[in-house]
């Protein structure tokens, strides 16, 4: 499941942008963008809530920056998706269609870079900072 938002979100951003750039499709893609934004928007926030539960069971064995960055990120991007899916909801029921799009397509792309930043920041704390070369972080054993 928290692997739905690193596949999704660039999916809907590439969409949203093109749409952006090209408005004569918004009128056909409208519905299907401010769908798939909701899906995604749903993933994402199941995928956080997840990441919070992990975060709390790691809570007695202590905190890291790496583990504390990947929170912030993930957090950042739950609302850059709320926001998302509220423009692309929006822009089915509005007369600025265009704005409303052109501000969607600079948190579409924000909102990319925020889920590669967190996926990579993810990724370190399941294999460790140095990469792979073992097993992964959640499977080695504490001391």
């Amino acid at each position: 499941m928290i692997h739905v938002p690193v596949v999704f979100i660039p999916i809907l951003g590439v969409a949203v942008i093109a749409t952006a750039i090209w408005p004569r499709r918004l009128e056909r893609y409208a519905p299907v963008l401010a769908g798939f934004a909701v899906i995604a928007n749903a993933a994402t926030l199941l995928a956080v809530g997840a990441g919070e539960a992990f975060r709390e069971d790691r809570r007695p064995f202590g905190s890291s920056p790496t583990l504390d960055q990947h929170a912030e990120a993930g957090e950042f991007l739950r609302w850059l998706m709320i926001i998302l899916t509220a423009l692309l909801v929006a822009a089915l029921f509005t007369r600025a269609r265009r704005i409303v799009l052109a501000v969607a397509a600079i948190t579409a792309a924000a909102a990319v870079f925020w889920v590669i930043r967190t996926g990579h920041l993810g990724a370190k704390l399941a294999w460790g900072e140095r990469g792979p070369g073992g097993p992964p972080a959640g499977f080695q054993q504490r001391p």
